[in-house]
């Protein structure tokens, strides 16, 4: 199981959006270091009993981790996520000391 992610950089922020159909909330775990945005998690699997045999099993269970390089540091403390309907939303803002790490280079 890998799930989707859609990642939107405006500005100073990025919103990452990442498809996790089927997983609760309390199964999931998001970490944030340096410039890595981390989620771990797992999908269960409903037993059912049948009398007939499953001719087709194309549905994913189990643990994922998916660890996404971000293009920038962000701050830690404005970091934000919500979770609804198997979609979870992380909200980011670069950090000060990044913003300061740039600068305009004039060739010559």
């Amino acid at each position: 199981f890998f799930p989707a992610v859609d990642m939107v950089e405006d500005g100073d922020n990025l919103k990452i959006s990442m498809e996790v159909p089927g997983v609760d909330e309390d199964q999931l775990e998001i970490h944030l270091g340096d410039d890595r945005l981390t989620v771990k998690g797992e999908k269960h699997q409903e037993q059912e009993h049948q009398k007939g045999k499953a001719h087709v099993k194309e549905i994913q269970y189990g643990q994922f981790a998916r660890s996404i390089k971000l293009p920038f540091e962000p701050d830690m403390e404005r970091a934000r996520a919500n979770f609804k309907d198997g979609r979870l939303n992380v909200e980011l803002t670069k950090s000060a000391t990044h913003k300061d790490k740039t600068r305009r280079i004039i060739p010559g």
